[in-house]
């Protein structure tokens, strides 16, 4: 028997190993240092060619599967089919931890001029695909329902399957703006970061403004569903004791789950929430926390309510084509399946990206729709987005899973070269794989109902994968 290199850490005395293809085993010392060796039993050789760790020649199944997986894990799509809009960058609110430094709303000059509306539609004409996904940000697109609906009428028409999604602060309901989202093909992404006295220090600052995203965000998911509406919090550091609270509100409004993250090191959040560059401990230790507290409700109160970043980071795991999440995944090349233009026509790589740029860090866009992609940009910008490559990335054993993210870097630290074990982005996914393989490897009820559920819908005590660990 031949064995696939492997990359191993341990976990509560356990040792977690992994390859490639993202399969992994837990195994005692005595049994690692046999596989290290290269001297397992009988036994074990057969373990590890039923876990997808052994085969016998470079031409049967085995190797073929695991070299299938692999590059499944490390495949993007050639076809953008995901398009971030910035019709206005002009905001009716101003938000302590706004990423994007938005104009306020009277400001001139931040829209899309009639050019660039009608270069951004070419745009969209000209992608290789069928099917696409498209996000209005701004600023506040609902500002502009007039370009809105350009462009999805023109989309709609153009592609056989299109989805759009509004991020939007839900200040205003005009009559316009709810006829775009009556549509069943339009949704609405909106900011809740908690019951009214957090979301009003957070971002509306009056009772007034509160009052009328609350009285917005009841009217349309009690007029138009549940499914309409997606929200997202943004915690910051006086925050951290109130996840509990922040959980309990989601759960009473009915979503089905939450995606706790703390506040972004970009735009106006580098100035009036400083500290959060360097928050990783105390925020991981607040989330787990609130991790738990979800899974004890879960368990015991029949829930099924799901954290969404413990869900990425399991079917990271789990599901070797996930990898859609441009924060997270391997090589992670830019202006591939994934694009932003902004209020004056420039193409961005990400949203993060363009949140730099803004500020004026850097200049991270990749060409302009007047004038197309800027590929010796993007070359530049791709040669180093390979974890598997990369010195401080290849012998850990959750690189299969894990991403690399020189945005977030570049936003704390001027610079994408220090070691991955000092940047905020390592030690953040670190932490969370290491959580997420130390539930697993505990076997407990509350942790398999909860990881089941968060893998399959369904929460049950019967976990949907094999035999995980060598005794």
């Amino acid at each position: 028997m031949n064995l696939f290199p492997i990359k191993f850490s341990e976990i509560n005395g356990k040792f977690l190993v992994t390859n490639d293809a993202g399969d992994f085993f837990y195994c005692d010392e005595d049994s690692l240092l046999a596989l290290v060796d290269g001297r397992p039993n009988e036994h074990f050789q057969q373990f590890l060619t039923d876990k997808g760790f052994g085969y016998q020649t470079t031409d049967d199944y085995r190797f073929k599967t695991a070299r299938y997986r692999t590059l499944r894990r490390r495949v993007i799509r050639k076809a953008i089919t995901y398009v971030l809009l910035v019709p206005t960058l002009r905001c009716n609110l101003s938000c302590s931890y706004c990423q994007v430094s938005r104009a306020d709303e009277g400001a001139k000059g931040y829209d899309w001029t009639e050019e660039i509306t009608t270069k951004s539609i070419q745009y969209l004409d000209a992608l290789q695909t069928d099917k696409l996904k498209i996000e209005f940000q701004g600023g506040e697109p609902s500002l502009r329902p007039d370009l809105l609906s350009r462009v999805i009428e023109f989309a709609s028409g153009r592609f056989s399957e299109c989805e759009f999604v509004i991020c939007t602060n839900l200040q205003k309901m005009t009559p316009e703006f709810e006829g775009i989202i009556e549509r069943p093909d339009v949704f609405i992404s909106t900011s809740l970061d908690g019951p009214n006295d957090i979301h009003q220090r957070n971002r509306t600052e009056s009772n007034p403004a509160t009052s009328a995203f609350f009285v917005n965000l009841e009217m349309i998911m009690k007029k138009y569903g549940q499914e309409k509406v997606s929200a997202l919090p943004t915690i910051t550091e006086s925050d951290y004791p109130s996840l509990n609270r922040i959980v309990d509100e989601y759960k009473s409004r009915g979503f089905s789950g939450i995606y706790l993250r703390p506040v972004n090191f970009h735009g106006f959040a580098r100035k009036q929430h400083a500290s959060s560059r360097n928050l990783q401990a105390n925020w991981r230790a607040s989330y787990r926390r609130a991790l738990d507290y979800i899974f004890k409700r879960n368990f015991e109160d029949d829930w099924q309510f799901k954290d969404f970043g413990f869900e990425l980071l399991l079917k990271r795991i789990f599901r070797p084509s996930e990898n859609g999440h441009v924060d997270l995944r391997s090589p992670n090349f830019v202006g591939q399946d994934y694009i932003v233009i902004d209020h004056d026509g420039a193409l961005y790589p990400s949203d993060e990206a363009r949140m730099l740029s803004r500020v004026g860090l850097v200049d991270l866009s990749i060409g302009h729709v007047v004038n197309g992609m800027n590929h010796s940009k993007i070359e530049e910008l791709n040669w180093n987005q390979i974890g598997e490559v990369n010195p401080d990335c290849i012998h850990c054993a959750f690189q299969p899973y894990c991403g690399i993210d020189h945005f977030d870097d570049l936003s704390r630290y001027s610079r994408v070269d220090l070691p991955k074990n000092e940047t905020a982005f390592c030690q953040s996914q670190m932490d969370g794989f290491t959580d997420v393989f130390e539930r697993l490897a505990k076997n407990d009820p509350i942790e398999i109902f909860n990881i089941t559920g968060h893998l399959t819908d369904h929460f049950h005590t019967d976990p949907p994968f094999g035999q995980i660990q060598y005794a």
